[in-house]
Parts: structure tokens; C-alpha cells; sequence
């Protein structure tokens, strides 16, 4: 009993000197509480003045304002932060670590109580504001029970991430014997694996050509910081939902796996700090470092992190310099040693110090830089055997189409396709990674644009000499359960064969194309269906969505690689819903050889057969960047002298109103609205930009004007001619129409 009052005086007498730090962090949580949900619910309720069921949608506003949140993590860490130091401030001055040291308490009962008071600060001050924001939020019109769920959620995890950064902080400031590098310890123990991390994938990117980003996902969640990590742990509790969005859902059972990881670090901070804590000397009081052995092993990790960071940034800002990479390098690790041994004497002069410890750092810079760039264990040659494979999933890294979940949220292609592509058959994709790996050489000796102009595409039409490239990215699941991605260039038209075998495969098909993906297809005729020839309108289609997804699934069965070398986009349908607050929109492109497909837009009526209907056109504008006479003025100029004159001032504009002259025009146009799927890099000549006037407004379109390309092997010889510069060599000011009409204007 009598030390049981005593810990109780031990404890009392503790938050007398403690009295300012539970002010900061009582008005730090009302301001970010009960104010907060006051002036967030006030601005809300401006904007609400027709709405139902105000109140739910208030309690939802209320429940992301009191749920888990990264601000708050941020600001919650930095409060644990500031409690741990003050705390154990007085290990910083003799004079105090002295009186101290002669109370007849012993070391135990006084970490406990300095420890207690600073969690009961938090705590407490945390738990009453959120009960008084219930409070105000049900006081303005908030269902605040719709927010209890959150609210519980944050409590517990912003709870343990405070524990888990004050024990670091108490680990930081018994390692070390000073204010100012205890400071700059907690910083390094909170973050030094997320600066790891970044080093690390910013040398994968850098270095080895196969890279994908996906992979950069994969090793994060090695990231043990719990500051960072507690942004893991938001995607995982919200089912990888916008966990910012107002329709969030908080998955209680995804709470402790996404919580244990932090939790885990918080118990072994606290072990560390208060074995640290009985270990460390008086006699330290006021110096750097507690324990003389430490001192090396922190100078090396953190000069390896400064060693390999400065050559980064060195190579990223002078233009990929191998050289100044070098010297990045050595900048980093020589004054990351000459500021550590400064730090660690508070002497200038201690620069000269610590030599051995300054050569096993830039060694092991140096080994980390060699195996990155020899590719020591061969990571741009990686193909997995077939044998280790269970499935794979590819896609064209320049292809980009929205899917939707089963909430009918919009999702990416890439996570649609990886998270739920699973091609058995394995061995046409190994292959063409077999094929491809090989191609990164040629690939950045051979860049090319996906519009090219007359020259380039002449070029490229000697295939030995030029292979035309396109990005492919895949993911191997491994029969081990891991996933491992990697992107390549394909050389498409030497491989064409294996690309049509893995585009025609059933499992490809179905986790690539939009007609398979189930919510979108299961609204059925809740979807209207639009077709666009690409002039700018798009005409209702008659037709049920079961018919158009059993014609165009059919279709696709014949569709290859060699389908998109060999034939356009005919059109597009255009699938679109807005009923009781879903608004989805898709579009499906339709090829020449899609019979189906087509045979059911004539059917109901449609008109399918071309891009243009010419008597709706009043004139054609055919621009002409004419980059080469550009080019050459660059080469034979003083271009150091005169800067003014661009691309632009070689551009030669003529209007088309003849309707012969738009016939033949006409032949070579291709919608730009068709430019998102794929084609050709030859196809379309990437000189020429093409605007169509229109005598009337499309039906369903919003301008009296619409924009194409022109195929290559199609353009007019009087376009090329009229359009082409003839000037002397010297820019002009600009490239007037002297025979256009004004674009009417549309509201």
C-alpha cells in the first residue's frame, strides 16, 4: 500500500513539472477536435440547403474529421516526439541529473512515472476532446453515431502509433546525451528506412531498364516506420479505397493485420529504450553519444545513406552524368563523416577522425553502387523458368482504360489487369520476354515518338535497320506465391506471332477488355449505348447491352496483334450511365473486321462507313508544322542569338473548301479523338493537324468543329504542296488562312 501512494506522489509530482506539456497537448486536440468538427460541419451546411438527409451526410463529413488520417498521424507523431524529450529532459543537465539521481527512488519507478504521465497526457487529452466533438457535431445536425465506428478506429491506432514514436523517441534520447542530437537521432530512427527504401528504388530505376513500379509496392512493405507505415496501414483498414474520399468503408477485420506491424515496433522501442535506459551512464551527461560502440555503426549507416544519396541527386541534376555520379558519391560520404565526427566531439577539428570507419562506409557505398550498375545479379535478364510460374498477367504500358469495381468506382488498368489477369498458359508470354529482354540497347539508341514525321517514317519502313518498339509490362506469380514484374521492349513486328497468340488467349481477353468486366456489364440496360464515327457527334444506339456484349465478346475471339497493324478504329461505342448517383462512362473501339459488332449497328439503323459525312462540312484547315525547315534553320542559324522563333514560325496553314479537294481529303483523314488506341507508329504522318468546320452543330456534339490526323500513305500531293514552306530559309511571323471561315461559337 505505502508504494503504491508513493508511485502515486512519484506521478503527481511528475505532472507539476510537466503541467505546460498537458496545456500543448490538451489545446492541440481541441483545436483539431471540437473546433475542427465545428468549422467543417458549419461549412458543410452552406452547401446543403437542398439536400436529404442532411444528417447522415453530415455524420459521414463528421466521421472522416475523427477518423484515421495522415495529418493527424503526422501531428500526433510530433506530439510523441515532444513528450518523450521534455520528459527526459533532465538527462541533458548535470545540475538536474544529480538532484535527480539523489531522490531515494529507484530507476525503475522513475522511468514508469516520467513514462505514465506522458501517455496519460496524450490519452486523456485525446479521449476528451473526441467525446466533446461528438457533442458538437450532434449539435449542428449530425447523426454523430455514423461516426462511432471511425472514431474507435482512430482512437486505437492513433494510440499505438503515438506509442510507437514516443518509445523511439525515448530509445533517441537514451542513446545519446544532448538536446540538438537527440533531435536529430529520433529523426533518423523514424525515418531512416523510408530514405533507405527511396535510395534503393530510386537505383532500381535508374539502373536497371526492366524496372516497374509495381515493384517499388512490393518492398514497401519491409518499411517498419510508423509514421509511414501508418499510411499502410489506412490503405488496408479502407480496402485500398480513396481512405480520403467521403465514402470510405472501414473494414474492422483489416484492422489488426494492418495494425501489427507497428505495434510490433513499438514493443521493441520500448524494450530497447528502457534497457538503454538502465545501462546509461551518468557521466555522458551533456556529450553526443551514451555508448562509445554505437558511435561507428551510426556513422556508417548514416553515411551510407549520404554516400549513395548524393550520388543520386548529383546525377539526376546534370543530365544522367555517370561522372558526377561518382562524385555525388564521394561528396555524400566524406561530409557525411567530416558533419558525424563533428557532431560526435563538438570539435571542428575531430574531421580528421574516424578514418576507419569512413573506409568501411565508402566501401559499402561503393559495393551498393557496383551491384546496381554491373547488374551483378542479373535483373534486366530475369525470366522466371516455366516450371516456377503458375500464371501471368501483361499489359502495353501506353494503353489506358478505366475499369469498375463492384462499387462502381473507377479503377486503373494497370491494378484491374495485374490484380486480376491469370494467363496459365505461361509459355508465349516467357517467350516474348525471352525475345525482348535483350532489346534495351537498340530501344534508347532508337527512340521514337508514337507520331513521327515524313522523314523518321521512311526510315522506319526499313524494319531490319529500325524496329518499331512498344512497352510491355507483366507480372509472373510464382508458384512460391511471390510476384515479380518487369517491363520490356517489344520489337512488335518480329514478334507478331507470339502477340497474337497471347492477345487471342480466352484468359488474356478476359482480364484486358472492358465487354468482361462484370459491374460494368451487370447495370445492362441501365447503360446507354452511343456510337462515334469520330466526327465529333455520337448517335444513340437502338440496341440491348446483352446483345452488343455477346457480339463484340464474339468479335474479339478473331482480334490479334496483327488486327491492329493492319486495320484502324472504325468508330467507338460509347457505354454511359447517370441514374440515382452512379455515373459510369466507357467506350468499346470497333475495327473494320468486328462483323458482329458492325452488323448490329447497321441493324439498328446506324451509319458505319466512314469518318465524315461531307455535306456537312463547310471547309477542311490543314495545318503543316514543316518541323524540318525548322530543323535546318536550327543547324544553319546562330540560334544562340535569336531565340524567338519556334516550331510555329515554319507552319504553313491552308483551308480546303473545294468539294472535290475535301473528297480526296477526306480519304486521308483519322479521327485524333481515336489517337488513345494504339496504332502504327508509320501510320498517321504527325506533321499535319487537321481541323473540319462544319456547316451545323453534330447531333450530341459540343462544337461546330472536330480535329484528325492524316494517314500517311494518303495525303493529297496538292495538300503537300500548298502546306509545304517555301520560304528562303528565314522564320515567319505567322502562318495566315486567307480563305477560312470563322468557327461559329457554341453555347
Amino acid at each position: 500500500m505505502t508504494s503504491k501512494k508513493s508511485f502515486l506522489v512519484n506521478i503527481k509530482t511528475n505532472v507539476r513539472r510537466r503541467i505546460w506539456l498537458i496545456v500543448i497537448m490538451f489545446l492541440a486536440f481541441f483545436f483539431s477536435m471540437p473546433v475542427y468538427t465545428a468549422m467543417t460541419l458549419s461549412m458543410e451546411k452552406m452547401y446543403m440547403a437542398n439536400f436529404r438527409q442532411v444528417d447522415l451526410y453530415l455524420g459521414r463529413v463528421f466521421a472522416r474529421a475523427v477518423g484515421p488520417g495522415g495529418g493527424k498521424a503526422i501531428f500526433i507523431s510530433l506530439l510523441a516526439v515532444i513528450a518523450a524529450i521534455q520528459g527526459f529532459s533532465y538527462m541533458y543537465q548535470r545540475r538536474k541529473l544529480d538532484m535527480y539521481m539523489s531522490m531515494p527512488v529507484t530507476k525503475g519507478r522513475r522511468f514508469a512515472a516520467i513514462y505514465l504521465n506522458g501517455f496519460l497526457a496524450y490519452f486523456l487529452s485525446y479521449l476528451i476532446n473526441m467525446l466533446l466533438s461528438f457533442f458538437v457535431a450532434q449539435a449542428m445536425g449530425a447523426n454523430a453515431s455514423v461516426a462511432v465506428g471511425e472514431a474507435g478506429c482512430a482512437l486505437l491506432a492513433n494510440t499505438i502509433l503515438y506509442l510507437a514514436v514516443y518509445h523511439i523517441a525515448i530509445l533517441a534520447v537514451m542513446l545519446t546525451g544532448n538536446l540538438i542530437v537527440t533531435v536529430m537521432g529520433t529523426a533518423v530512427l523514424l525515418f531512416y528506412d523510408g530514405i533507405l527504401y527511396l535510395l534503393f528504388m530510386g537505383y532500381m530505376e535508374t539502373f536497371f531498364h526492366s524496372f516497374y513500379y509495381r515493384t517499388a509496392q512490393q518492398y514497401a512493405r519491409f518499411i517498419i516506420s510508423p509514421v509511414i507505415r501508418f499510411f499502410r496501414f489506412m490503405e488496408i483498414v479502407y480496402g485500398g479505397s480513396d481512405f480520403y474520399g467521403m465514402d470510405r468503408t472501414l473494414h474492422w477485420e483489416k484492422f489488426l493485420p494492418g495494425i501489427w506491424p507497428i505495434l510490433l515496433v513499438a514493443v521493441i522501442a520500448f524494450a530497447l529504450a528502457y534497457w538503454c535506459y538502465t545501462k546509461k551512464p551518468a557521466e555522458v551527461c551533456g556529450k553526443a553519444m551514451a555508448f562509445v560502440k554505437t558511435k561507428a555503426v551510426i556513422k556508417v549507416l548514416i553515411t551510407l545513406e549520404a554516400g549513395l544519396g548524393g550520388g543520386i541527386i548529383f546525377y539526376a541534376f546534370s543530365g544522367s552524368s555517370l561522372l558526377f555520379f561518382v562524385f555525388g558519391m564521394l561528396a555524400g560520404t566524406l561530409l557525411s563523416h567530416g558533419v558525424m565526427e563533428v557532431i560526435y566531439d563538438f570539435d571542428i577539428r575531430s574531421v580528421k577522425n574516424g578514418w576507419k570507419s569512413l573506409l568501411v562506409a565508402g566501401a559499402c557505398v561503393a559495393v551498393v553502387f557496383c551491384l546496381f550498375r554491373f547488374d551483378v545479379f542479373g535483373y534486366d535478364d530475369y525470366v522466371p523458368d516455366a516450371d516456377a510460374v503458375e500464371d501471368v498477367a501483361m499489359k502495353f504500358t501506353d494503353s489506358y482504360t478505366n475499369f469498375y469495381d463492384e462499387n462502381l468506382d473507377s479503377i486503373g488498368e494497370e491494378a484491374y489487369i495485374f490484380d486480376g489477369m491469370h494467363m496459365t498458359n505461361v509459355l508465349p508470354v516467357l517467350e516474348l520476354a525471352e525475345a525482348s529482354m535483350g532489346n534495351w540497347e537498340a530501344m534508347s539508341e532508337n527512340v521514337s515518338p508514337m507520331v513521327v514525321n515524313s522523314a523518321r517514317r521512311e526510315a522506319m519502313r526499313q524494319e531490319d535497320e529500325i524496329p518499331a518498339y512498344r512497352y510491355v509490362a507483366v507480372r509472373y506469380h510464382l508458384k512460391n506465391g511471390k510476384d515479380v514484374y518487369r517491363q520490356f521492349p517489344v520489337a512488335y513486328r518480329q514478334q507478331v506471332s507470339v502477340l497474337d497468340t497471347i492477345l487471342k488467349d480466352t484468359e488474356y481477353q478476359k482480364g484486358a477488355y472492358l465487354v468482361y468486366d462484370e459491374p460494368l456489364m451487370e447495370l445492362g440496360d441501365r447503360l446507354e449505348i452511343y456510337y462515334d464515327n469520330g466526327s465529333g457527334s455520337r448517335l444513340q444506339a437502338a440496341l440491348s447491352m446483352a446483345q452488343l456484349q455477346q457480339a463484340y465478346a464474339e468479335d474479339l475471339k478473331g482480334f490479334s496483334y496483327t488486327t491492329m497493324l493492319e486495320e484502324l478504329v472504325n468508330g467507338r461505342l460509347i457505354l454511359e450511365c447517370i441514374d440515382n448517383g452512379v455515373y459510369v462512362y466507357a467506350n468499346l473501339p470497333v475495327y473494320p473486321s468486328f462483323s458482329k459488332t458492325m452488323a448490329l449497328l447497321e441493324q439498328s439503323g446506324l451509319d458505319t462507313d466512314g469518318y465524315l459525312n461531307l455535306g456537312d462540312v463547310e471547309q477542311i484547315v490543314i495545318r503543316n508544322n514543316n518541323s524540318e525547315a525548322y530543323d535546318r534553320y536550327i543547324q544553319e542559324a546562330d540560334y544562340t542569338s535569336d531565340t524567338r522563333f519556334g516550331y510555329s514560325n515554319f507552319a504553313v496553314e491552308e483551308a480546303f473548301s473545294d468539294s472535290r479537294e475535301m473528297a480526296e481529303i477526306a480519304e486521308a483523314l483519322y479521327p485524333d479523338s481515336f489517337r488513345e488506341y494504339w496504332m502504327p507508329e508509320e501510320v498517321v504522318d504527325g506533321e499535319y493537324y487537321v481541323t473540319v468546320i462544319y456547316t451545323k452543330k453534330q447531333e450530341n456534339a459540343e462544337s461546330y468543329s472536330s480535329n484528325f490526323m492524316m494517314l500517311a500513305d494518303e495525303i493529297p500531293d496538292f495538300v503537300k504542296e500548298k502546306t509545304t514552306y517555301k520560304g528562303d530559309g528565314s522564320p515567319t511571323n505567322s502562318a495566315p488562312i486567307t480563305n477560312a471561315v470563322p468557327v461559329p461559337a457554341y453555347y
